[in-house]
C-alpha cells in the first residue's frame, strides 16, 4: 500500500539510496572534476604514493631511452634542446673574481680561460670548457639529467668526465648497499642516501654488459648531479619530453608509414588496362601471380620503368594515374599540434622553431618566455660552473700548476652569453635610450651583449691606445704630426 505522505513524489524518489544519516546519496559534487562515474568520462584511480613508487627505476629508464631514441631521430625535438643549449651557454661562462684581491684573482682567470678551459674534459681537445656545458644542457633535456665526475691525470692536471646517465644504476630488488664503504645505507635507482635523505654516493657501472655485478660507488663529492626537480622525493630526473613521449612516438609511427606509402604510390607511374593480354615471353613484365595457377589466372603485372613501375591489369583498355592525396593539411595539423605540445612541455616556445608568418607581438612575448627558460638553466648549470673551477684549482695549486690564490673560493661568477632577442634593432634601440635617461646601468646593457661593464670600458680603452700608437708611427713616418 503505498505511503499517502510521499504519493504526490515521483516513483524514483521512493526507491533512492540513504546514507548513514538517512539521506539521500548523491552522485553529484561541487567539484565536477572529483565526480567517480564512468557515465562522466574515464575515472582515474586515486594513487596516494611517492613518486619512486608510481614511476620505478624501470619506467625512468624506459622514459629516459624512448626520449634518447626520438631525439636522435626527430629533428624538431632536437632542435629545441640545441636551441636552448646554445642560449643558455653561447661561447661565454668565462670566470670573473669578485673578491678583493683582484691581482691573483685575475691569475687564475687567466689560466683558467687560456689553460684548463680548453683541457677540461677527459676526451682530450676535441672538447672543451664550453662544449662539455652545452652537452650537459642537452643531457638535461634528453635523457633527463646530467652527472659530472671530477677526477685528474697521472700527474695530477684536474679534469672532467661527463658520464652517460644509463650507467648510473642498481638492481631494483637491492634496497640497501651490502658492502664497501657505504655499506647498511639506503640505495635506490643507483642513488646511495644517508638516514637523512642527503645523497652520498653513486653506483657507476663499470661494465654495462653486467651493471649489478662490476660497478663503483663514487661519493658524491667527486660526482656533480644536474636535472630538473620537480618532486621533493626525488633523486633522478625525467627527460624534458616525459609527458609527450607517448604522442611524440606514434607521431614518429605515423610518419614513418606515410613515407612508406609516399614511396609505394610514387613508385606507380600509371596504370594500363588491356584486354588483349600481354606477351608472358616479355622480358619487361613481371607476374605477381603464381605461376602453378596457369597464365590464365587473374593477377598483377608491371613493366618496369625504371625508377618506377607502370602497372598492367585486365579489363577493357584505359589509363589510370595514381592520385597522391595524403598526407593533408588535417594530417599536418594534428602533426605539428603533437609537436607543438611537446616542445612547450619541454619549456621552449614553438614559435622560435617556426616564426615565419608570426606576428611580433606573438614573437616577443615567446621571445620573453624563452629568456625566462635560459636564465632557469643557467640558474641549474651555475652552481656545478663554482664546483668545477673550486675542484681545478685546488688540484691545480697541489700540483703545482698554478701559484697565485685568492682569499675566498666563493667569489666566482662568470660571463652570460647575449641575451635573446629576436628584433635586435628595436631592442637596441629602446635600451640606449634607457642607458642615455640613467635608467638602465652600463653593467646592465653590457650583461645584454654578454660582456661586464669592464670589458667594455677595457675594449674602449684599447681602441683609444691603438689610436694612439698609429697616429704616433705614422707622424713620425710622413712627418705631420696627427694628434
Amino acid at each position: 500500500r503505498r505511503d499517502p505522505v510521499h504519493a504526490h513524489c515521483h516513483p524514483d524518489v521512493l526507491h533512492m539510496i540513504l546514507d548513514s544519516n538517512g539521506s539521500p546519496v548523491s552522485s553529484r559534487k561541487f567539484a565536477n572534476s572529483a565526480a567517480r562515474s564512468v557515465l562522466r568520462g574515464p575515472t582515474w584511480p586515486n594513487w596516494d604514493a611517492g613518486v619512486n613508487e608510481l614511476v620505478p627505476s624501470f619506467d625512468r629508464k624506459t622514459l629516459s631511452h624512448l626520449s634518447r631514441r626520438l631525439i636522435f631521430n626527430r629533428g624538431i625535438p632536437k632542435e629545441c634542446i640545441r636551441q636552448k643549449a646554445t642560449y643558455s651557454i653561447g661561447s661565454a661562462w668565462l670566470p670573473k673574481y669578485e673578491g678583493p684581491d683582484q691581482e691573483p684573482g685575475r691569475e687564475l682567470s687567466r689560466w683558467l680561460s687560456r689553460v684548463w678551459f680548453p683541457l677540461c674534459d677527459v676526451r682530450g681537445k676535441s672538447s672543451n670548457w664550453w662544449s662539455l656545458l652545452k652537452e650537459i644542457s642537452i643531457a638535461m633535456d634528453r635523457d633527463g639529467e646530467s652527472f659530472v665526475v671530477a677526477t685528474e691525470t697521472a700527474g695530477g692536471f684536474p679534469k672532467l668526465q661527463h658520464l652517460p646517465s644509463y650507467l648510473v644504476q642498481s638492481d631494483a630488488n637491492i634496497k640497501e648497499v651490502e658492502s664497501g664503504e657505504y655499506a647498511g645505507l639506503p640505495i635506490e635507482d643507483g642513488v646511495i642516501t644517508n638516514g637523512m635523505g642527503t645523497v652520498v654516493a653513486y653506483r657507476v657501472a663499470r661494465d654495462i654488459t653486467k651493471p649489478y655485478a662490476d660497478f663503483d660507488d663514487i661519493s658524491a663529492q667527486n660526482v656533480y648531479h644536474l636535472f630538473d626537480s620537480a618532486f621533493p622525493e626525488r633523486n633522478r630526473g625525467f627527460p624534458a619530453f616525459a609527458a609527450s613521449l607517448e604522442g611524440l612516438k606514434n607521431s614518429f609511427t605515423s610518419e614513418q608509414l606515410e613515407l612508406i606509402r609516399q614511396m609505394v604510390v610514387s613508385s606507380i607511374y600509371l596504370t594500363e588496362r588491356t584486354e588483349n593480354g600481354i606477351d608472358p615471353n616479355d622480358p619487361a613484365f613481371t607476374q605477381s601471380w603464381d605461376e602453378r595457377c596457369g597464365q590464365d589466372s587473374p593477377g598483377l603485372v608491371s613493366e618496369n620503368v625504371s625508377p618506377g613501375i607502370k602497372q598492367l591489369v585486365g579489363g577493357m583498355h584505359s589509363f589510370e594515374h595514381i592520385k597522391h592525396e595524403n598526407p593533408g593539411d588535417i594530417w599536418s595539423a594534428f602533426q605539428d599540434r603533437v609537436y607543438s605540445e611537446a616542445v612547450t612541455g619541454a619549456g621552449w616556445p614553438p614559435i622560435l622553431l617556426h616564426m615565419s608568418g608570426r606576428q611580433g607581438t606573438e614573437i616577443r612575448a615567446a621571445q620573453q618566455r624563452a629568456r625566462q627558460t635560459i636564465a632557469d638553466r643557467q640558474s641549474k648549470i651555475l652552481p656545478f660552473a663554482r664546483w668545477a673551477i673550486a675542484f681545478a684549482m685546488s688540484r691545480a695549486w697541489r700540483g703545482g700548476f698554478v701559484n697565485a690564490q685568492t682569499s675566498s673560493a666563493l667569489e666566482w661568477d662568470f660571463t652570460m652569453p647575449a641575451r635573446l632577442t629576436v628584433d635586435d634593432g628595436r631592442e637596441a634601440k629602446s635600451e640606449l635610450e634607457a642607458l642615455q635617461a640613467g635608467s638602465l646601468s652600463m653593467t646592465q646593457y653590457q650583461q645584454n651583449r654578454g660582456k661586464t661593464a669592464k670589458q667594455h670600458y677595457m675594449e674602449v680603452a684599447n681602441d683609444i691606445l691603438d689610436a694612439i700608437e698609429v697616429a704616433t708611427e705614422v707622424s713620425a713616418r710622413s712627418g705631420v704630426e696627427i694628434t
